[in-house]
């Protein structure tokens, strides 16, 4: 599809979606003109966004707070606050006051429970999902049912949702393959019991203070073999998922299996990658589009067989895709196992590593000012062209001393723009560097046959001082910033 083609298909659909639902399919065959596929993709993106309109037409939210306040009680679960809202319904921390513990409390929408073969389905599926028992894994407990309302009670999980992560710093590259494989571990351990997520995404993945990602909302997942549910769904227009994260089936409204959470996470690992998603457009519509249309990008950095995963799980068709999440997890191990052995420093010996580099950085600081005040002290003492000698050696230590102050405070203010600053600076402190020890040398000179003493130890400071930043400080940085540009001279 051309950029204009694509275009043109997203403008006639903001135009099908702006007319009443009874005039849409009429509009659908008048934008068309007789084009099959363009009907069939309008007719696709369409239904695709029905269940919005299904859901504003429900009324089941009659005010901004939701259905629950704290202190409202659901079986032996009492509510605490609301912490999530989206499409399906909203989510509450709770207490559960038989086994003293917090739990999550989603509320389902009721247009999604609307009649008994729906809820037979969640009934079924909810208790498919709390058999799951897996660290990535957020475990179901229960599905209560209440007054016509359905509650899937859950595991309370701490911690930050990926979608979190990303906005606020990203991952790195060896952080996001950890976390994508054991998101991919969870997802094999519920797909070989036949369950399947249906709506993985960012959102849906929580970090805990522990680094253990637990995939989440398990309890609207889909058991397999229960095709003719999924059926009557599909034809009544409830297509379950987030338009950006569905397999191109999804959207189609077709029936699904396992392979449609392997598309989802194949664009969840691109973003954890790159910190965007590859089909991202300026709508919902453009977005499903391209999902169906369009190829992601290439990433460029990344290592051939992290690419060739990534193609794999973004396939169009599902047969195109991985026969079974199993080998996806072993593809991602023997990466991960390959990444391991090249770098590696652990969490401690990075700590240890910024340690030292941050402890060079302070010491050369404190030895310029040490060699400010000696040679603030013995400039009385000289006259003429080693007075001003000793002035450009005082110069050149507060200049130096000045930008690596500066890079002390980036490391602990703004880490992230740590490595862009070095290299920024690095042509200018290389310079001074230079200036300062062959300046010291030469006031050394300068004042030998008077101040001997004092001679020798400017003589000394300017030697050890070659040795810190030709020798020591470029193994301290490249320790702590072993890829990065800044650290070459």
């Amino acid at each position: 599809m051309t950029p204009e083609e694509f275009q043109r298909l997203s403008e006639m659909f903001e135009a099908v979606i702006q007319q009443p639902p009874e005039r849409r399919e009429a509009c659908i065959d008048a934008l068309s003109a007789g084009n099959e596929e363009l009907h069939e993709e309008l007719r696709v993106l369409v239904e695709s966004h029905r269940e919005n309109d299904r859901f504003l037409e429900s009324g089941v939210i009659e005010d901004a707070d939701g259905p629950l306040h704290p202190g409202d009680s659901i079986a032996h679960y009492t509510i605490k606050r609301e912490i999530g809202n989206g499409g399906m319904g909203i989510v509450y921390l709770a207490h559960d006051t038989r086994l003293n513990r917090k739990v999550a409390v989603k509320a389902l929408h009721a247009h999604l429970v609307a009649d008994t073969r729906q809820r037979e389905r969640f009934r079924q599926e909810a208790r498919a999902a709390a058999s799951l028992s897996h660290p990535a894994v957020a475990t179901v407990h229960a599905l209560e049912e209440l007054d016509g309302h359905f509650y899937i009670v859950s595991e309370y999980v701490r911690g930050e949702t990926l979608a979190a992560t990303l906005e606020r710093e990203g991952f790195s590259p060896n952080d996001a393959l950890q976390v994508a494989l054991q998101v991919a571990e969870g997802l094999a351990h519920a797909h070989d019991r036949g369950i399947v997520h249906r709506d993985l995404k960012p959102q849906n993945v929580i970090r805990t203070p522990q680094q253990q990602p637990k995939i989440i909302d398990f309890g609207l997942a889909r058991i397999h073999g229960s095709d003719s549910i999924e059926q009557h769904l599909t034809q009544t227009g409830l297509l379950m998922g987030s338009p950006g994260y569905m397999s191109p089936e999804q959207l189609r409204g077709d029936t699904v299996d396992f392979r449609s959470d392997i598309f989802a996470f194949g664009i969840l690992l691109y973003e954890l990658l790159s910190g965007k998603h590859p089909l991202q457009d300026r709508t919902a519509a453009a977005t499903s589009a391209a999902i169906l249309r369009n190829e992601p990008a290439s990433l460029p950095g990344i290592d051939r067989p992290l690419d060739a995963i990534l193609r794999r799980c973004l396939q169009k068709e599902p047969a195109d895709r991985y026969s079974s999440t199993r080998q996806l997890v072993d593809d991602l191990r023997s990466i991960a196992a390959v990444q391991k052995t090249r770098v590696p420093p652990p969490a401690a010996k990075d700590r240890l590593d910024r340690a030292w580099w941050t402890f060079h950085q302070a010491a050369v600081v404190l030895l310029y000012a040490v060699t400010v005040v000696v040679v603030w002290d013995i400039r009385e003492q000289s006259s003429g062209n080693t007075l001003l000698l000793f002035y450009a050696v005082l110069a050149s230590a507060i200049g130096n001393g000045t930008l690596r102050i500066h890079l002390l405070f980036t490391s602990r203010f703004n880490a992230a723009a740590l490595g862009s600053e070095m290299k920024r600076i690095r042509r200018w402190t290389t310079r001074i560097d230079w200036c300062f020890a062959v300046l010291l040398l030469a006031a050394a000179a300068a004042i030998l046959p008077e101040l001997q003493l004092i001679s020798g130890v400017l003589a000394a400071v300017a030697v050890v001082y070659l040795v810190v930043f030709l020798v020591i400080e470029p193994a301290t940085t490249n320790a702590v910033f072993p890829e990065s540009d800044s650290t070459r001279r």
